[in-house]
């Protein structure tokens, strides 16, 4: 479980050297273009980095309130609480925060209108 956590931070990492590096060699080539003394560069790859930065360290908090989760406590659920739990002592790891996303559908279309019911 560890080596996966570890493999999955050094892959972050290398995406997100791959998208600094991609945005230097972008910001270089408009630096050249403008004539500017290196001024654009080091502005374009400064912002780029604490882009990077910030999505690094709050990504997932980004995509749980995207998507409307909600943050759930031992009175809500407490089943849902106790089987997290175990798992988590279990495994040898920290509890998480558990959360859940409601699975509203707003619009229901079907996904093959062939097979759709025929209205009379």
């Amino acid at each position: 479980m560890y080596s996966q956590i570890a493999a999955n931070k050094r892959r972050s990492l290398v995406i997100i050297g791959g998208f600094l590096v991609l945005i230097g060699i972008i910001a270089w080539f408009l630096s050249r273009y403008l004539g500017d003394n290196n001024n654009t560069f080091y502005i374009i790859l400064g912002c780029a980095a604490l882009y990077a930065l910030i999505s690094y360290h709050s990504a997932s908090r980004m995509a749980l309130a995207v998507n409307g989760a909600k943050e759930i406590t031992k009175k809500d659920d407490p089943r849902l609480w106790r089987i997290i739990e175990n798992l988590s002592i279990t495994d040898g790891l920290p509890m998480p925060s558990p959360g859940f996303l409601s699975l509203t559908i707003h619009h229901q279309m079907p996904l093959l209108p062939a097979l759709a019911p025929i209205k009379p």
